[in-house]
């Protein structure tokens, strides 16, 4: 199942509202999840406007390692604990998945918080032992509708990772995605930021693009042109154009 971190993490891939997720965010330890999903057991709660999830998962699997090559990791073989709280000031965020954009006439505006957290999950060159893994993110989501078949869609999310000096992944980041639809067209602007302990891992990207909602989530069509920058590289430009049809 999906492991309770952010609002994103959780969104259904067939109801996003931009061509993708902001995947270069979502920062799991190598070999703790398989398409951001681990297996365990989580309980979900709905409280009023207020949804918790929390789930003790499998995580990165324990490994005693051999004394000279392979580090020990998780030695112990403890469990992964994640959990995420969310409490919706406008309207109702009670699904398991949760839509990037909704075509109602209802809004919707939500704010939640998450940790992602397992005991020496991170091995890795130039580390005497294995480093925890913790993860802090705390997110904004907001549909407005403006008027007839018409809607402002936008979502932030902050993240912090620490696994370690030495991991391109610890550092602090997040993303801001907005879009105005006006019936089936809706333009989409986002961009992403992280900035890692470690220049390899700092992430600088822009996005532009635009959704034809032909029939909702069902047939649409979605474009992306982006200028990214990882690390010390130079910055490439890139153009995706993607078309989904469920029946």
């Amino acid at each position: 199942m999906l492991v309770p971190f952010t609002r994103h993490s959780m969104q259904s891939a067939v109801s996003l509202n931009a061509l993708d997720y902001h995947g270069r965010l979502i920062l799991y330890p190598s070999q703790s999840t398989r398409v951001w999903r681990d297996v365990g057991v989580q309980g979900r709660a709905t409280l009023g406007p207020v949804q918790l999830r929390a789930g003790v998962f499998n995580g990165v699997e324990g490994s005693a390692g051999d004394g000279n090559a392979v580090m020990a990791k998780n030695p112990g073989d403890l469990p992964r604990l994640a959990g995420h709280a969310r409490v919706a000031l406008l309207g109702e965020e009670k699904g398991f998945f949760y839509p990037g954009i909704q075509f109602t006439d209802d809004p919707v505006l939500s704010i939640g918080v998450g940790v992602d957290w397992q005991r020496q999950a991170i091995a890795m060159a130039g580390m005497d032992e294995a480093a925890n893994h913790l993860a802090l993110a705390a997110d904004v989501y907001l549909h407005l509708p403006t008027g007839p078949d018409q809607a402002l869609v936008a979502q932030a999310t902050a993240v912090r990772y620490d696994d370690g000096d030495v991991a391109a992944s610890t550092g602090y980041g997040g993303f801001v995605e907005a879009g105005f639809r006006f019936g089936k067209f809706e333009p989409i602007v986002s961009f992403e930021r992280f900035n890692s302990d470690q220049t390899a891992g700092d992430l600088t990207a822009f996005h532009l693009g635009g959704a034809a909602f032909l029939d909702q989530h069902r047939t649409n069509l979605k474009l992306d042109v982006a200028r990214t920058r990882a690390g010390a590289t130079t910055a490439t430009w890139s153009a995706t154009l993607q078309g989904q049809l469920s029946f």
